[in-house]
């Protein structure tokens, strides 16, 4: 049988495939700038900072952390999700994300909304 890396030098975390992105973030002030929780097997991202590492690579509230420095954050507790970027060596942290499709959902119900104010006004 063939293998499936027969394919060619793409590998499974290409950006095209999924709609996942990579980034990579240093630390600024000692910190990364974003705050992750688990929430329904997957690790999500509940808060961006101003101006933060994290911010300014695209990294937004909603987006799910699919893996930290090549380690899967699927399944795991906020607490192990933590750990596993605490244990970064370096000062630069690796990050696969899943864009929110809820952020692409919300725009499109907020235009639906609008939408429908405007009917109302004429």
């Amino acid at each position: 049988a063939p293998s499936v890396a027969s394919t060619g030098p793409s590998t499974c975390l290409s950006t095209g495939s999924h709609g996942l992105f990579a980034v990579s973030l240093r630390k600024r002030k000692g910190v990364y700038g974003f705050v992750m929780e688990a929430r329904r097997g997957a690790v999500v991202v509940t808060e961006v900072s101003k101006g933060s590492a994290a911010e300014k690579q695209g990294v937004r509230v909603g987006d799910r952390i699919v893996a930290a420095n090549s380690v899967r954050l699927d399944g795991m507790t906020t607490q192990q999700a933590v750990g596993v970027v605490k244990k970064a060596k370096k000062k630069e942290l690796q990050l696969i994300l899943k864009p929110s499709e809820q952020v692409v959902a919300d725009k499109y119900h907020a235009a639906q909304l609008d939408h429908q104010h405007h009917h109302q006004q004429q």
